[in-house]
């Protein structure tokens, strides 16, 4: 996978970027960049891509990512309204000329360190951050950056998180918006109602057969099957959420076409059943 770097230009003044991010929809836009990044959903649902794994996310979500780990998220396209994300973005120098170094051994340089495969806090809402993160945006510079440090420590204490990739990246994967995955991910969303082989996606990508299934392994952590099976799923999602079809229909449209089968796999990755899934958000 080739991520494109993100080059972030400071304002005068501050120390950091925080900002609440206001969209349509969350495009895939697969990048990195040198800064950490706290992201926090606040509105919206979809697919989060980090490093070599890929999950569903909705509001409550908070993930912090670190320096030069790929990362993007993709809106499932609902009709509740903008899709809408907290994100702040801190290079180590907030600690100081030493950087990361200056903290020494601890809770707080731990955090930082496992941040380089991304950090989800399972438990988030517990720990009390979703309301601190959300009247950031509205901070002065000063108090935004205190903000954070105290976050930051918060953060170190939690319990119940969970590392994603599997893989620490070094920011050489390239620069390159035009990259294979980017290929593969925009001909399944356009191709779901149909077989899709490994070999067709393989011929997207330009590779081989055997080539592009080592490929997909390292870059999603999965095989192309599961792969292929996520974003099947994650489009039944929207259709559930967005339509009134029937989940027979969907489960077509998304080419599961056997409702038995399509109900097992949302059922192993949503670990919730279609039908409830969408009495779920209509209740919302």
């Amino acid at each position: 996978m080739r991520p494109y770097y993100e080059k972030l230009h400071a304002e005068p003044g501050r120390l950091i970027f925080c900002r609440l991010r206001t969209d349509d929809a969350f495009a895939f836009a697969w990048h990195h960049h040198a800064e950490y990044e706290i992201t926090l959903i606040v509105n919206g649902r979809g697919t989060r891509f980090v490093g070599d794994h890929l999950s569903g996310y909705e509001p409550g979500d908070l993930v912090l990512h670190g320096p030069h780990l790929p990362h993007t998220y993709e809106s499932l396209r609902t009709v509740k309204g903008p899709h809408e994300a907290v994100v702040v973005q801190f290079s180590d120098d907030i600690f100081g000329k030493r950087g990361l170094d200056a903290l020494g051994p601890g809770p707080l340089h731990e955090l930082l360190k496992n941040s380089q495969r991304g950090i989800h806090f399972v438990q988030m809402q517990s720990q009390g951050l979703a309301a601190r993160l959300l009247a950031m945006p509205t901070l002065a510079p000063v108090a935004q950056l205190a903000e954070l440090l105290l976050l930051l420590e918060a953060m170190a204490q939690a319990t119940g998180v969970q590392t994603l990739s599997t893989r620490v990246f070094s920011g050489r994967e390239g620069t390159s918006r035009q990259h294979p995955l980017d290929k593969v991910h925009r001909y399944v969303s356009e191709h779901l109602a149909n077989p899709i082989t490994v070999q067709d996606a393989a011929g997207q990508a330009g590779m081989g057969a055997s080539t592009f299934s080592r490929f997909i392994k390292r870059s999603t952590g999965h095989s192309f099957v599961r792969y292929l099976t996520e974003m099947r799923i994650a489009e039944a999602c929207r259709l559930l959420i967005d339509t009134d079809a029937a989940i027979s229909q969907i489960a077509r449209e998304v080419g599961l076409a056997n409702v038995s089968h399509f109900n097992d796999r949302f059922l192993s990755l949503r670990n919730i059943r279609p039908s409830e899934y969408r009495r779920a958000f209509r209740k919302r």
